[in-house]
Formats: structure tokens, C-alpha cells, sequence
């Protein structure tokens, strides 16, 4: 019995195992933490504000460009946040940028509507940090991919010439 065709399996399956690593570390990881009623000190105003900190924990660089949120049982409505100053900023490993709106910008002023607030790179990845209860949170997205389950298909198939 020879015994180096298994030797060599072995060590191709080690190699494999070793690649796929690599690549899940060394993929685009963003963490966002949202602070939902801060208060600023020494402003002299008692407003409440929404601060969203966006970080890259990832080894690639990424560059975010808008941040928003979304509001429960509307799957295709996105309330974009464009009065953020400091972006769109390009995000190095470890790095972090932090937008700050009022409170104003929230349906009637409450989180009780908000799905989820998210923030986009070049790229369209959406990165999300849950508002709601998963079980909402769940039956939002699935509610979404039911209604347009081809969305981003018919995205990237059409032309720029068609109507």
C-alpha cells in the first residue's frame, strides 16, 4: 500500500483549510454602535441627539459614503441621512468615524418604527446595527425579499440605456 497519495491529500486538504482562513480574516468587517439618546454637555441645550460611531475591524479598507435607517413593515424605503458632514470618509483598518444627528430625524421622534440604522460603502454592502426585536427584524427582511425577490438581479442585468 503505497501511502503518498494520502500524504499528499492531506496536505492539500491542510492547504485548503488554511486559504479559506485567510480569506474569511481578511475580509471587510464593519461594528456600528448607535447611542440613542445622548445628550451633549456643555452645549447649554437639553436636545437629545443620535449618534452612530462606525468602525472597520476588517484588514481591508473600505470607504462609507451614507448612513440611514429603515422603518419597520416598509422592506423598501430607506430614510438616507445626508446632513452627515464627516462623510463619505475611507475607513483604514482599526479606524472609526462618528455622525451625530438630532433627534428630529426619527419618525414622530421615537425608535418604536425604526427596523434597523445601517451605512453603506462603495461597494453597496449594507452593514446594520438591529433596533428592533429580531422577530420584527426577521419578518422585515423576509417581508422584503417575498415582495422583490429579485431586486438586485434585475439591478445588475439591466443597461444603462434602458428605460
Amino acid at each position: 500500500m503505497n501511502l503518498v497519495p494520502l500524504f499528499a491529500l492531506f496536505i492539500s486538504a491542510v492547504a485548503l483549510t488554511i486559504s479559506i482562513l485567510t480569506y474569511l480574516r481578511d475580509r471587510r468587517k464593519v461594528r456600528l454602535v448607535v447611542m440613542r439618546d445622548a445628550l451633549i454637555l456643555g452645549s447649554g441645550k437639553k436636545e437629545q441627539h443620535v449618534s452612530l460611531s462606525i468602525t472597520n475591524v476588517g484588514r481591508r479598507p473600505l470607504k462609507v459614503f451614507t448612513v440611514g435607517y429603515r422603518i419597520l413593515w416598509h422592506p423598501h424605503q430607506a430614510m438616507v441621512l445626508p446632513n452627515a458632514i464627516n462623510l463619505p470618509k475611507k475607513l483604514d483598518e482599526g479606524e472609526d468615524v462618528a455622525c451625530l444627528f438630532t433627534r428630529d430625524i426619527l419618525p414622530d421622534k421615537s425608535w418604536k418604527s425604526v427596523a434597523y440604522m445601517f451605512a453603506v460603502d462603495t461597494a453597496g454592502k449594507e452593514y446594520k446595527y438591529f433596533i428592533a426585536p429580531a422577530y420584527k427584524v426577521w419578518l422585515f427582511l423576509l417581508m422584503g425579499r417575498a415582495t422583490r425577490p429579485f431586486v438586485r438581479f434585475t439591478y445588475y442585468m439591466k443597461h444603462k440605456n434602458d428605460n
